[in-house]
């Protein structure tokens, strides 16, 4: 229940007594002596309502007096009018200050007391010194603020940052500072100035409305160097290298008074009497055998010393200024002359009246109103998709044109409408280079119509089908086509490439048939995998991962059909112009690559497995973040510097929705008390909380005559309507135990809201009893209540709306939903929770599992895919070690970094990676392992090297592209993560396989070959070259590979495995074999 000024003027009086005190002293400083200060010291505010940064008061027994400058005179009259607090204006003339004026007015002996926190130890001083001369006594109570002050807010706890655009380093602030204090006999020095402590440490913060700084206190002396401040704002990783880098040590807050008076015994200890408080001082004169070096603190005078680059900041920013004064006054000016008044009070009252706005929350508190800045909080009449919201919102933006507005909403989903508008951008840059690269690998200008073509088909076959599922994320919506093309393109390069060869030999049609022969076997194993990948995802507990599982398996599969059935057409069609478009090869061999591979083959992979043990160990510190409001984007939308702006000006909100079944008023008042003693809750929005007049709650139950008193009808009329209710409502009569007794109804007490709603139904019944005026009043009230009902109340459940003075996302938090889940259990046993902090509580929850789980299944069903693939056990788990690797060096990057990562982007990319990236590997291992039955093992490698390097250039290269132009250029911070993600994945990947993995399989081919599943035992390949007979079964490659019993003789090289019979050179010169002689099967394996 909120209090009146007088209420709380009397609740400290009250205190003043208990304590036998004559006065009170009350300053509007905080602890450390800050001009501005955060609402948790806002003591002065509070008790009088005065919200001027300068004042101080005197409350007595009979009196109540506030000083304050000349800047606040005005403003302090109309804020203290009928509040009982007299005025003294400082400085003025004959005012005496409040030394003067208690010397003057109390007693002799007069005690008076003060919060010694918020007082310096001078002016702590001065006071003893006027005391003295009259007997009187100041004394420090620190539990005083405390004991009047209900509802106080608490302390908070925004996050600290570094500072990065310092201009002098930690270590060469302190050694000055070091200097300084010796200088002055000291050893140590105790800093509680915040200002003076940001500047020390290259530290801000945001505990107070435009002050860059954080509560706490340091503590130098020439061994180390301790902050005092709350460690839950130590929260990012850079704050916490940064503190380890300048040998920071931190103490809890709650802990200074304790450590200080410890760890300084024996010190001699520099402090400024004018910039610490009077308990800190006493700390040290009283509790500690520290001996004070009294003297000004050194910090004032060093950051007043600017350097040159901080002199052009300050000329810099005094320009801006200078504009942007002029600007408002030039603005001023034109309003001024067109005879308008512009207020935010008015401006507030203008929206109330906009087409499809229902409320407009404005209130005169830092909430609302900081720095010259308004926050309106509008809610609209429908609901966030609904089209009246959607115009309400465009309603408001043509209202405020002529302002410098901010606005963030989740009207009309801008954030799905943005991002479709970005990815959208991304495919027109994406196709831009794949145009590009697909000109630079391919061998015909004409393929490149032919892919885009096929590429295209897929993607809108892909998008138009989504709505099989009913329903798709619009980041799944979104970003599909992208990934479609990145994770696909190489199955029509691969059948690109086919036809390429086979056209040297046959006629377009044959050539077609052949290609397409040879490409659906290599392009369905390598979809294989790609699908495992994503498959793993379907089993992810969030629902996004099913989603984007099914609609990119469903792209990967149009775009296999696509390229098995529209693309031989589209071939044939443009056959002529492929023959015609034939040019030079841009990509150079690379010989190089496969003879390092050859030389380094002992060297690079004990390498390799060190750096992936070093990246297991670095990825598993991975900076994790299942919420956004530690993640920021390259690109920024307009909401999102709305978004920023809002929470920089007014501070970020963290807010919890709790719902529980609905019982009785009587519970929820109970519970809402008890929520509000939490340390960790700032306020509560609740019906139960919801103040219906004079003090009265919405769910308070009123008898007849309070009721009459509240709404100014006759008693009479409130006693018949009481008796109409309780004669009207069998359960309320049977709710109370008893019967009513309907002849003494005055002790009847019925929940104001349900009185409410009862007069609103019965109102043309009484109208005639009830004036004009007194009725529409009860109906304002009463539609306001039902709106209030509305959001808080159901017919089974009601909820209560939280602000925690907690970050939205860390470990305490979490925790802290356990303490309000405890409180809420002794009245209910039902309870959930709804916001950010609860969804990110519950990723956190499912991280773990679904970590593992898909990092098994992706292993688990990629490995069987190749098991089939390549018939071998060993090969599978090489190829795997090198993706998985990669993926392991990929989310170093993040810990190394110290760059805060969104888990979904882990889950999702590494089942992509391990799903798609793993088909350059097995391009290279395919290739390498046809070739070396036909060549020796190292020209093998150099050969495949060569026949794979524009596969996985072009392939590689477009889904890097896609991944990063996803990371730089969406402002969607879950697709901006998965996008930086892929494309640092895919560029890691191509570079293991091409430089690392042959390597491996030059090294582990003899492995292979013992864990093959090859049924039967080929004898070695011979490489003979000139006139031969060949008696018996031949397998390998005779101008073309043939399978089949060759009985003749053959001129020219035999690269075979002989099953059956010998091969016996001859000196006769060579005849050509019939093809008589010629029995089996030649094509199905046939390769060029």
């Amino acid at each position: 229940m909120s209090t009146s000024v007088t209420q709380r003027l009397q609740a400290l009086r009250d205190e003043i007594q208990f304590l036998g005190l004559n006065a009170w002293l009350v300053t509007s400083a905080d602890p450390h002596l800050s001009e501005h200060l955060p609402e948790h010291w806002m003591f002065l505010r509070y008790l009088s309502g005065f919200t001027g940064s300068y004042g101080c008061m005197v409350i007595t027994a009979d009196r109540a007096l506030l000083w304050t400058d000349s800047r606040y005179w005005e403003q302090a009259a109309r804020q203290l009018e009928g509040s009982g607090i007299e005025l003294m204006r400082f400085g003025a003339e004959g005012v005496p200050n409040a030394r003067q004026w208690l010397c003057e007015n109390l007693p002799e002996n007069a005690q008076v007391g003060c919060d010694p926190l918020t007082i310096s130890e001078n002016d702590f001083r001065r006071f003893e010194i006027a005391f003295s001369e009259r007997g009187m006594i100041l004394t420090g109570y620190i539990s005083v603020t405390d004991h009047v002050w209900k509802g106080r807010p608490h302390p908070d706890v925004a996050p600290i940052s570094v500072f990065t655009n310092a201009q002098e380093s930690v270590a060469r602030k302190l050694e000055k500072v070091r200097k300084a204090v010796h200088a002055a006999g000291a050893d140590s020095l105790l800093l509680g100035t915040l200002e003076d402590v940001a500047w020390l440490t290259n530290l801000r913060g945001s505990d107070i409305a435009c002050t860059p700084v954080f509560t706490s206190y340091l503590l130098v002396t020439d061994e180390d160097v301790t902050l005092y401040v709350d460690p839950t704002k130590i929260q990012t990783a850079d704050v916490k290298k940064h503190l380890k880098t300048n040998s920071i040590s931190v103490v809890a807050y709650s802990d200074r008074r304790a450590h200080i008076a410890q760890h300084l015994n024996g010190h001699r200890v520099l402090l400024d009497a004018d910039a610490v408080n009077h308990a800190v001082y006493a700390l040290l004169e009283q509790e500690s055998s520290a001996y004070v070096v009294a003297g000004e603190r050194p910090t004032a005078l060093l950051k007043s010393r600017k350097n040159k680059a901080e002199l052009e900041l300050l000329k810099e920013t005094m320009r801006q200024d200078g504009a942007a004064l002029c600007e408002f006054f030039a603005r001023l000016d034109e309003m001024l002359w067109d005879g308008e008044t512009p207020t935010e009070q008015e401006l507030a009252e203008m929206l109330r009246g906009v087409d499809g706005v229902k409320d407009v929350e404005f209130e005169k508190d830092t909430h609302h109103y900081n720095s010259a800045s308004a926050l309106f909080e509008v809610t609209f009449d429908g609901e966030k998709l609904d089209e009246i919201s959607i115009q309400g919102v465009k309603n408001v933006r043509a209202a405020l044109s002529g302002y410098d507005t901010y606005i963030t909403t989740e009207i009309g989903n801008p954030t799905g409408e943005i991002l479709e508008h970005e990815m959208r951008i991304v495919l027109i840059i994406l196709m831009c280079s794949i145009f590009v690269v697909l000109l630079l690998t391919s061998r015909t200008y004409a393929e490149v119509p032919v892919l885009i073509i096929t590429f295209g088909v897929a993607v809108w076959v892909n998008k138009g089908t989504n709505y099989w599922f009913h329903e798709v994320s619009f980041i799944t919506n979104s970003i599909a086509a992208v990934l479609q093309l990145g994770l696909g393109i190489d199955y029509a390069i691969i059948m690109c490439h086919h036809y390429t060869e086979e056209r040297e030999l046959f006629a377009p049609r044959e050539a077609t048939i052949r290609a397409l022969t040879l490409a659906i076997p290599e392009i369905s194993a390598s979809s294989l995998t790609t699908i495992s990948g994503l498959l793993a995802l379907s089993f992810m507990k969030i629902k996004i991962g099913e989603d984007m599982s099914l609609v990119l398996i469903k792209s990967i599969l149009f775009l296999m059909l696509t390229v098995f059935f529209l693309m031989p057409a589209l071939i044939m069609y443009m056959s002529p112009w492929i023959d015609k478009t034939h040019h030079r090869k841009f990509l150079p061999r690379i010989d190089a690559l496969g003879r390092f591979a050859i030389r380094s083959r002992y060297v690079v992979p004990p390498i390799f497995l060190v750096i992936i043990v070093a990246g297991f160990l670095l990825s598993s510190k991975c900076p994790y973040v299942f919420g956004y409001s530690t993640l920021d984007t390259i690109k920024q939308n307009d909401y999102k510097i709305a978004e920023k702006k809002i929470n920089a000006t007014f501070g970020e909100t963290n807010q919890v929705v709790l719902i529980f079944p609905f019982t009785d008023f009587e519970s929820e008042a109970s519970l809402l008390d008890d929520l509000n003693e939490l340390k960790g809750v700032d306020h509560i929005q609740a019906l139960a909380g919801e103040e219906a007049k004079d003090g009265y709650m919405v769910t308070d139950s009123l008898t007849p005559r309070k009721f009459a008193e509240l709404t100014d009808i006759d008693i009479g009329v409130s006693r018949a309507l009481y008796t109409a209710y309780c004669t009207a409502n069998d359960d309320y009569t049977k709710a109370l135990g008893q019967l009513v007794d309907l002849s003494n109804i005055d002790n009847c007490s019925v929940p104001l809201i349900d009185m409410f709603k009862f007069l609103y139904e019965q109102r043309d019944i009484y109208r005639s009893k009830i004036d004009a005026e007194t009725m529409n009043d009860l109906e304002e009230m009463y539609d306001r209540l039902i709106d209030g009902e509305k959001q808080l109340h159901s017919e089974h459940y009601s909820r209560m709306i939280l602000y925690l003075n907690l970050p939205v996302e860390s470990e305490e938090t979490y925790d802290y939903l356990t303490v309000i889940k405890g409180a809420v259990g002794k009245y209910y046993d039902e309870s959930y929770f709804v916001g950010e902090t609860a969804k990110d509580k519950d990723f956190s929850d499912a991280f773990s599992t679904d970590n593992t789980l898909i990092s098994i299944l992706t292993v688990v069903f990629v490995i069987l895919v190749l098991l089939v693939t390549f018939k071998s056990v060993a090969l599978p788990l090489l190829l795997i070690l090198v993706i998985q690797g990669s993926v392991w060096i990929n989310f170093s990057f993040p810990a190394l970094l110290h760059n805060n990562l969104y888990f979904l982007a882990y889950l999702i990319v590494s089942a992509i990676m391990m799903g798609a990236n793993i088909d350059y590997a097995i391009v290279i291992s395919s290739r390498y392992l046809r070739l070396k039955e036909e060549m020796p093992y190292k020209e093998a490698m150099i050969e495949a090297l060569n026949q794979a390097f524009p596969t996985v250039v072009t392939s590689g290269t477009i889904l890097a592209a896609a991944g990063m132009s996803i990371g730089f250029l969406s402002s969607e911070n879950t697709v901006a993560s998965i996008g930086i993600c892929l494309g640092r994945g895919t560029l890691i990947s191509m570079v293991l396989v091409m430089c690392v993995l042959p390597q491996i399989l030059l090294l582990g081919d003899s492995l292979v070959e013992k864990t093959s599943f090859t049924i039967g035992h080929h004898a070695a390949p011979q490489h003979l070259q000139g006139a031969m007979r060949v008696n018996g079964h031949v397998r390998g490659y005779i101008n073309g590979y043939v399978d089949a019993e060759i009985h003749g003789r053959v001129n020219g090289t035999v690269s075979a495995s002989i099953d059956i019979g010998n091969v016996q050179m001859e000196e006769a010169p060579a005849q050509t074999v019939p093809a008589a002689d010629l029995h089996g099967e030649e094509g199905s394996d046939e390769k060029t």
